[in-house]
């Protein structure tokens, strides 16, 4: 593998580290639905492992303790932004 190749590569690993920072960042929106029944996501629980699961509020209520005991972050893109404005 050439010196050009070996950048390539790091930056492409770069990229992939920021795709996935940046999709914590991302509102759920209608499209988005809870992996357990469908409803509308109204959390996101990004894993150790770098996968991500969308919960209605009922299934997040139902596995949050869980969630929380295998390291998961838990983001409620909605709650979030209204804590924000209230700080403003």
């Amino acid at each position: 593998m050439s010196d050009r190749d070996a950048t390539l590569v790091g930056q492409t690993n770069q990229e992939d580290d920021m795709v996935g920072t940046l999709e914590a960042e991302v509102a759920l929106g209608a499209a988005d639905r809870c992996d357990r029944c469908g409803a509308q996501a109204v959390a996101r629980a990004t894993l150790a492992s770098g996968s991500h699961l969308l919960f209605c509020g009922h299934h997040l209520r139902a596995h949050e303790a869980g969630l929380r005991a295998a390291s998961a972050r838990i983001s409620r893109p909605a709650q979030d932004r209204e804590a924000l404005r209230e700080h403003e």
